[in-house]
């Protein structure tokens, strides 16, 4: 048992910055090797985007009783807050630091504000790799949505997905030399509170909504450089109580709205 101010600080001053660039998953050997080690690293200690509601409060289980999460866009990234402001001692997603002090992808806040200074136990948690989408969906039977690959026009040369412990987080990793796809999903069923947040290079821009076949609303908005290029886009929804973030890299307008319209969303309701 280790307290848990001393394993953030730990952890944060430890690990250098990351940021999701386009040149870090050209190579896959080594994105995929960085990424898994980081990923490990950073959960054994609490630190990851999907524990930062460890920062704020976890609430109590929630009796599937699913209410769709607040999206909040930020200067460099964004907000999920559960829906319920009423909850004692959990933000709604207006007073959460900014997203910049916090590692891109990796979710270490750079602050101390609202670290408890219970024990927890640190533990490695069991990760489960696979080299392909195919293999996923023939091995698992973890509830996703996965998009079609074809709709993206292109050939990836690298191509992961990670499942962590029973599907708490799935992420899905596509690439080549020219672009990148990256989703995750966090499944926060078993909490009626809850925030997380995640900060990228470059700053936000361009904030829109989009809505898919099944008539549910994505939060979409790019991340821009200093000279005012988009370097990237993001998308983030809600859904029964699973949160789905997904950045593009490289894809044209068209090809990202294809794809988040036709991405059947309706497999949470499923089960």
């Amino acid at each position: 048992m280790i307290k848990f101010r001393n394993a953030y600080r730990e952890a944060a001053s430890d690990l250098p910055e990351f940021h999701m660039e386009a040149s870090q998953v050209q190579d896959e050997l080594h994105h995929h090797r960085m990424q898994m080690q980081r990923r490990r690293y950073l959960i054994a200690r609490g630190c990851t985007a999907a524990a930062v509601f460890l920062l704020f409060g976890a609430g109590t289980v929630a009796a599937k009783n699913y209410r769709d999460s607040n999206i909040r866009v930020s200067d460099n990234g964004f907000v999920i807050t559960s829906a319920g402001e009423d909850q004692e001692g959990l933000p709604d997603g207006r007073n959460l630091p900014d997203p910049a002090s916090i590692l891109s992808l990796g979710g270490a806040f750079s602050i101390e504000e609202g670290i408890p200074d219970d024990e927890i136990e640190v533990y490695e948690p069991e990760i489960t790799e696979y080299n392909s989408i195919e293999e996923f969906l023939t091995v698992s039977n973890v509830t996703a949505a996965i998009p079609d690959k074809e709709l993206f026009g292109e050939t990836f040369t690298g191509e992961n997905v990670d499942v962590v412990e029973d599907g708490s987080e799935v992420s899905i990793y596509l690439y080549n030399e020219n672009v990148s796809f990256f989703m995750i999903q966090f499944d926060n069923r078993e909490y009626e509170g809850y925030s997380t947040a995640t900060s990228f290079s470059g700053s936000s821009g361009n904030e829109r909504n989009y809505t898919n076949s099944q008539g549910l609303n994505y939060v979409v908005f790019d991340s821009v450089d200093e000279k005012g290029e988009t370097e990237s886009v993001h998308a983030a929804i809600s859904v029964n109580g699973r949160d789905l973030t997904f950045t593009f890299q490289g894809f044209d307008e068209t090809v990202i709205e294809k794809i988040l319209y036709t991405l059947d969303l309706t497999v949470y309701f499923q089960d």
